[in-house]
């Protein structure tokens, strides 16, 4: 079995090009989200990955970055609502 580490390699070398792009986008939003990159992200081959240490099929990983998405949407929208308040109330006084 071919077992790929990702934890720092950005290379695609003999990945699918879907199973990379995959992985790829999970690991920037998993940076933008938490500043950092995740602990471990390995293609297993056949449709596994691992990944923080959890085994999971990449049609999970895939809803799992969707889900991060969506987070990463609800903070950048939440610092934005802090940021228009601050200003409102900095004008106001």
């Amino acid at each position: 079995m071919h077992i790929r580490d990702f934890s720092s390699d950005t290379s695609t070398g003999d990945l699918a090009p879907s199973v990379s792009a995959i992985i790829g986008r999970y690991r920037q939003l998993y940076r933008k989200l938490y500043l950092q990159d995740p602990r471990e992200l390995r293609d297993l081959g056949t449709g596994w990955v691992v990944v923080n240490g959890a085994r999971m099929r990449i049609s999970e990983l895939e809803k799992l970055t969707n889900q991060m998405q969506s987070r990463y949407r609800q903070t950048v929208a939440q610092k934005r609502n802090i940021v228009k308040r601050l200003v409102a109330w900095l004008r106001s006084h």
